[in-house]
Order: structure tokens, then C-alpha cells, then sequence
């Protein structure tokens, strides 16, 4: 370029050319002008940098030479009179930061840049590589006679490891037993030492090391031998990549390129190791190791005979009062992970009523390696997980609007507990599509909570058993004292031992193993089979037995069964075990036939309230109107608006709204007037007792006390079960609670 056709601009100096060079490099090429080093960067030297002109050396050069570590710099400035005083000014000012500072001499030329015009690509290419390699010899010759001038046989503070042949270790030269040393980092990666006990011992630190995507192996790298530091993040199946580190490695190291790329192939079996061993420790499932005290503590519980009942008592020790039925359930629904069908749970109550105080009681309680609680999950994210990600775990969702996304991955994976999808991806090799299959196995229980009775849709709410949650007002004064004598010193005291109460239930069920259960009474069971749908209910039903049998295993024999090479441990269903699911399945299962959801169950007795002559104007279970407020006007044909449902039972509009609008498409309740802004009135259609329409499971049969082996008709409780389908009523009440409760 010709002279003069170039100047910088008025102003101070900014910013560094090229300063991704001092980024992992331990030496720096400084030329005099951007015209030089560009001139330099065509001759093939890529740790090029430049000042600007023989006062360019700004802070911003020093700042970036100190926080990537660069270790000496060679100053390739003009030969004229200024360049060579303005060599001696820079080489001061880079000596104070550190650095080893060496001097390249151009003959013939006042700059590269005019060196390369006048002899042309080729042969100044030549010129300005032998002046390069002169200068970095001096400079590694001067600080080796430095350091022996000192005695330390060490380099000085400010003095940088140079490219002396015999300071390489080979990797031919490293025997077997000198193989690399591998150890764990504290942030999760990976420190490996080829060379140890040698002078020229280089640490490579991993991280980014994965054990999928066996396809391709890329890493974050850093290097070190002694002072001299490299970093880089690429992936070393790649041949492009490898070829470019060992370059830089061995430049930088001052190592024979073919010996470096042996280094990198040691590292790179390492790393595959690793990976693999990664793999298998995913597969594994995690262990606790628990003391004797503890193990002692969870097996007290499981062989405790009121095992039931002391559940209760550690559901409100965990600061849940009453809902004893829901948490019996819940807990077991957490157990039955261990079984091959397992049974998913939902919450279902309004907003408010500790729903989501149900859920946080029965995660405590499931030790922390299996459960996995999510806020929110999306469309994809079960379908990706490792294959037996979900084995044997509990999927907690806080609220069912947060797996919207994923209602049919949810509803496949409760009905089938296995997930299977193929994807299709760009195969690295030949470029072109290929299909890749993945599959997540259970089995998993799936558990979540919702205010809304049309909670996902219906095709995915009835594969789970629903639980609701005690309105009453009588349940509300329970929790409120609850709440105030949780500020007390009892309180505070309490909540200290809830963390052991906690502890011994997470415990006890990493005791519990995934035995097969037997049920030698399963031919006297009967079910209502009047609906398609108790094809899939009675399964909850059969599922519930199992579970408490289960639970129990500690408490009785542990059985074997063998047919040809196989052999199956298992435990037995009792009779207590069948009482016990009966109960709960008419307090609970029942309402999984109900059409309606509990809290819109409540409202409908409150609209019967209503229409009654005589009716309080407020109060009833699930609700109370507020103190004061007038009672609802008396309209005429028995018609209602919803201020008056507000007034009589104390509700928010949006759940009277959102439970109305159930009972009006199910015709329990219709729109007698009102449309378009004007105001609207409903009447009650439903002429009936609504506790006596709920579908209760009273037919269900308890076994007598005799061996199942000799069971006859004779031998149930009931000569004949008189169960009821889904759309018969009854006029038998709820059965007192067993004793085990």
C-alpha cells in the first residue's frame, strides 16, 4: 500500500486488533501498525497483535495481556531510529507487567508490510518467519541463562517456559504404569495428568463431559504445563479440530506435533472411559446409606401393627390436620410406585382449601432420589428423559395447569407407564435424516393437584384416583388453630421433630422392596360391572389391596415361587388388608364414578339447601356466608341468581361461577333466564338427596375368617353382593371407619 494513503484517526487510541490472539495464547506477536500485523497474519503467524505506532501501547493492550495470562511478547515494530527507541520504551513497560519481552530485527526493510511488497508472497514469507524464530530463540536463550545465573532451577516470576527441545516429554516415553492420573473436580468435571513425575507433565481439565450423544465427544479444555495455559471447546471426534489443537499445543509447548497427538489420543480413551462409567452410574439406581440408628427407626414403623394408624398421627406431626382418608390414600398411591401398575392421584378441591398443603405432606414423605416435583412440565419433556428415569419414582406436579402441555404424554404414560417416540435427526456421517427411537419406562405414580372440576380432560382424569379435600367449617376451625399454634413454642418445637418424622418415613420406604404381591382371596372379590369404565376402576381397586400388602411386607413372610428357571418373591394379601381397601375405596374410589367434582358436589347441596323452606341463610359444610349478610331474596318459581349462592354459602364469584357452569351442563341446574348483559337466574332440576346420589362402593365384600383355599358363596360377609352400577341410586349411608384408621 502505497505511503501516506493511510493515518489513524484524531482522538485516543481504542480497542485491540486481533485480540482474540492473547485469548489462550501464551505468546503475542506486537507489530507497529494494523497494516504490519495483517502483513504477518498472511505469512501464517496467528498470535498477531499490534500497537499503534511507536506511543500506541494503550491500557486496553495491558488490561488484555494481564487477564488472558500471556506470557512474553515479541515486539515486531519498524527499524528506523523511532522503532527501535520506541522497542525499548514498550519492552520496559511490558517487563513491569510480567512478561518476557524479546526484540525482532527486520534487515533490509524498514517494516513488513514494505518488506512484502518489495520481495514478494513467497519469499517474504521466509524472511519474516527466520526473524520470528531468531527472535524467540534469544529470548528462550536469555531467561534459561537467567535461570541458571539464579541457581533456582526454576524459572523466575518473569520468566516463561521457551521452546527447548529437551524439556518435552514424549508420549511414546511415558510407560504403562505412568499412564494419566484421573481425579473428580469439586465443580464437576474432570482433571487428567499424562506425563506425572516428569518435567513436562500436562494437566488437561474436562468439563461438558457427557454420557450421551455417543456420536461426538466435545469438551471445555484447559491446558496446563507449569505456567503456560490453553483453553478451548471443541469436540474431538472431530479430525479438523484435533489437527488445529495439536498445532497450537505443540507450538506452545515446544513439542513434536507427532508426540502431541499421541497425548490427545491417550486423553481422548480416557475420556471414553469416563463417559462410559458415567452411563452405568446413571442407570444405577442412588443409594442412601442410612446409620443403624436410622435403619433400626423406619423398621420399627414398618413392623409397627398400627402401621395405619400411626400414619395418621405423623400426617398431622407433618402439620396436615384431619384429611386422615385422602393422606391414607395419597401415601399409599406414593408406595405403589414399587408395584407394576401403579395408581396415579389426583387433588381436587377450590382454591384456598390446602390442597397443595396435601401434596407438600406426601413428597416429605417419599425419599428425595425418588420423586421429581416439577412447577411446569412441557409438551416433550417426559418423552426424553433416560429410560429409567421414571422407574419406580413419583412425578409431583404443583398445579395440573402446568402439565397442560403434556395431558397425553401424562394419560399414556398413568395407562401404559411406558413412553416411546421416534424423532428423526441429521446423521453426522452421511448427512442425511435418520430416525432415532427413545423410550422412558415406569413404573411411575403421577400426582398433581387442581381447582378446576374439568381438570385436563376427561379422557386423562379418569385413569386417576380423585381425592378431595375437607371444606367443612368445622375442618376450617381445625386449621386455624393449627395455624395459631404453630407460632407457640409447641409449634416451633413441633416443627423441628417433623423433619424426623419425615426422615423415618422416607427411610422406611427405601426398605421397602418391589415384591410381587399375591391375593389368595382375589376369587371372592366382586365389582360393580354395569359400565364400561369399571373395566379400568376395578384396577385401582385391585391395586389398593396390593399396596397395603405391601406396605406391609416387613410384618410377614416373604414367600418364593419357582416355574423352570425363574423364581418370583412375593408377599400375600390378609384379610385386614381387604378391609382396610374397602373402606377406602367406598370414601374415595366411589367418587371416582361420581360425575361430579367433589367442591361442585358441595355446591349442589347448598343449592338444596336453598331451595328449602325454613333453610338457614347461611352456613352448611364447605362454606359459610359472611357474618351479617342479609339473606338471599325469595324468588319466585324457586329460581336463584349467583349472589345469592355467594351470600348463602360465602364463595368467591369465580368458583361459584366455575362449579355452576358444571352443574348447568350436566342439567342438574338450568338457566331459567337472563342473556346477553342482562342478569341471570338458574332453578335447581335436581329434586334428591345429594348425598345419597354420590355412587359409594358399599357393595364391595369383606372375607370371612376362613382359609381362601375352601372359600364358598357361604364364606362372604355378603351371601349376595347388591352392588350398584353408575347410574342406580342406594339408600345405605357411609360405613363407620374401621379400627385400623
Amino acid at each position: 500500500m502505497k505511503r501516506n494513503k493511510h493515518l489513524y484517526l484524531p482522538g485516543p487510541r481504542r480497542g485491540v486488533f486481533h485480540w482474540q490472539t492473547t485469548k489462550g495464547s501464551a505468546e503475542v506477536i506486537l507489530a507497529g501498525s494494523v497494516l504490519d500485523a495483517m502483513t504477518l497474519y498472511q505469512a501464517g503467524m496467528r498470535n498477531v497483535s499490534c500497537v499503534y505506532g511507536t506511543q500506541g501501547l494503550t491500557a486496553d493492550h495491558e488490561e488484555l495481556l494481564q487477564r488472558f495470562r500471556a506470557q512474553r511478547v515479541l515486539l515486531f515494530l519498524d527499524g528506523d531510529a523511532a522503532g527501535r527507541q520506541a522497542t525499548e520504551v514498550l519492552s520496559h513497560r511490558l517487563r513491569r507487567l510480567g512478561l518476557a519481552v524479546g526484540d525482532v530485527k527486520l534487515a533490509g526493510a524498514n517494516d513488513p508490510n514494505e518488506l512484502w511488497m518489495r520481495l514478494g508472497a513467497d519469499e517474504a514469507r521466509r524472511v519474516l518467519t527466520d526473524c520470528v524464530t531468531s527472535a524467540r530463540e534469544e529470548l528462550g536463550a536469555a531467561e534459561s541463562g537467567r535461570a541458571a545465573a539464579s541457581g533456582a532451577g526454576t524459572s523466575s516470576p518473569l520468566t516463561v517456559k521457551s521452546t527447548i527441545k529437551e524439556k518435552k516429554v514424549t508420549a511414546s516415553s511415558i510407560s504403562a504404569e505412568d499412564g494419566p492420573q484421573v481425579s473428580r473436580e469439586d465443580g464437576g468435571g474432570w482433571e487428567v495428568v499424562i506425563g506425572a513425575g516428569t518435567s513436562g507433565a500436562r494437566t488437561y481439565r474436562v468439563r461438558g463431559l457427557t454420557a450421551t450423544g455417543l456420536d461426538r465427544l466435545r469438551v471445555n479444555l484447559r491446558i496446563t504445563e507449569g505456567r503456560q495455559v490453553h483453553l478451548d471447546t471443541l469436540d474431538l471426534y472431530s479430525h479438523r479440530s484435533r489437527v488445529a489443537l495439536v498445532r497450537e499445543l505443540a507450538e506452545l509447548f515446544g513439542s513434536d506435533e507427532g508426540d502431541m497427538s499421541r497425548e490427545l489420543t491417550t486423553l481422548i480413551d480416557t475420556l471414553e472411559r469416563l463417559r462410559l462409567e458415567q452411563g452405568k452410574d446413571a442407570e444405577s439406581p442412588a443409594h442412601v446409606e442410612m446409620t443403624d440408628s436410622e435403619r433400626e427407626a423406619a423398621l420399627r414403623l414398618l413392623r409397627a401393627p398400627d402401621l395405619i394408624a400411626r400414619l395418621g398421627a405423623d400426617f398431622e406431626a407433618l402439620g396436615c390436620v384431619g384429611e386422615t382418608t385422602s393422606l391414607t390414600v395419597g401415601y399409599l398411591a406414593t408406595i405403589s410406585r414399587l408395584l407394576d401398575e401403579p395408581l396415579g392421584l389426583m387433588i381436587v378441591s377450590r382454591s384456598g382449601a390446602g390442597k397443595s398443603r396435601l401434596q407438600e405432606t406426601l413428597c416429605a414423605m417419599v425419599p428425595d432420589e425418588s420423586l421429581m416435583r416439577y412447577t411446569r412440565l412441557t409438551g416433550q419433556a417426559l418423552f426424553y428423559q433416560e429410560e429409567h428415569a421414571l422407574r419406580h419414582k413419583v412425578l409431583a406436579i404443583d398445579e395440573e395447569a402446568g402439565a397442560t402441555e403434556a395431558a397425553y404424554s401424562l394419560r399414556t404414560l398413568q395407562s401404559a407407564q411406558v413412553l416411546t417416540v421416534a424423532a428423526t435427526r441429521t446423521d453426522p456421517a452421511t448427512g442425511k435424516l435418520k430416525t432415532d427411537e427413545y423410550r422412558v419406562e415406569g413404573p411411575v405414580v403421577i400426582l398433581f393437584t387442581t381447582t378446576s372440576p374439568e381438570a385436563m380432560d376427561y379422557e386423562t382424569r379418569n385413569r386417576f384416583v380423585q381425592v378431595g379435600v375437607d371444606e367443612s367449617d368445622e375442618q376450617t376451625r381445625r386449621i386455624l388453630a393449627r395455624q395459631r399454634q404453630a407460632d407457640t413454642l409447641a409449634g416451633v418445637l413441633g416443627r423441628e421433630s417433623a423433619s424426623f418424622t419425615a426422615s423415618v418415613h422416607q427411610n422406611a420406604q427405601r426398605l421397602l422392596r418391589p415384591l410381587k404381591v399375591v391375593n389368595p382371596f382375589a376369587s371372592l372379590l366382586v365389582y360393580p360391572d354395569r359400565s364400561l369404565q369399571m373395566r379400568r376402576e376395578q384396577k385401582k381397586y385391585l391395586t389398593l389391596i396390593k399396596t397395603i400388602a405391601l406396605l406391609h411386607q416387613h410384618q410377614r413372610p416373604v414367600k418364593k415361587a419357582r416355574r423352570g428357571d425363574a423364581e418370583v418373591e412375593y408377599v400375600e394379601v390378609t384379610r385386614e388388608d381387604i378391609v382396610l381397601a374397602n373402606h377406602l375405596a367406598r370414601q374415595v374410589l366411589g367418587r371416582c364414578l361420581d360425575e361430579l367434582a367433589p367442591p361442585t358436589r358441595q355446591l349442589l347441596k347448598h343449592l338444596v339447601n336453598l331451595r328449602r323452606p325454613g333453610r338457614p341463610s347461611s352456613g352448611g359444610a364447605g362454606g359459610t356466608g359472611a357474618p351479617g349478610t342479609p339473606a338471599p331474596e325469595k324468588r319466585a318459581g324457586g329460581t336463584f341468581t349467583r349472589q345469592d349462592v355467594r351470600q348463602a354459602t360465602g364463595w368467591t364469584d369465580w368458583q361459584v361461577r366455575v362449579h355452576l357452569r358444571q352443574l348447568v351442563e350436566l342439567e342438574y341446574v338450568v338457566v331459567a333466564s337472563g342473556c346477553n348483559g342482562k342478569r341471570m337466574t338458574y332453578e335447581l332440576l335436581f329434586d334428591g338427596d345429594p348425598d345419597e346420589d354420590l355412587r359409594y362402593l358399599d357393595g364391595l365384600v369383606d372375607v370371612a375368617e376362613t382359609e381362601p383355599a375352601g372359600a364358598t358363596k357361604r364364606q362372604l360377609v355378603r351371601e349376595k353382593a347388591t352392588l350398584r352400577g353408575p347410574c342406580e341410586p342406594h339408600s345405605q349411608g357411609r360405613r363407620p371407619l374401621p379400627s385400623v384408621l
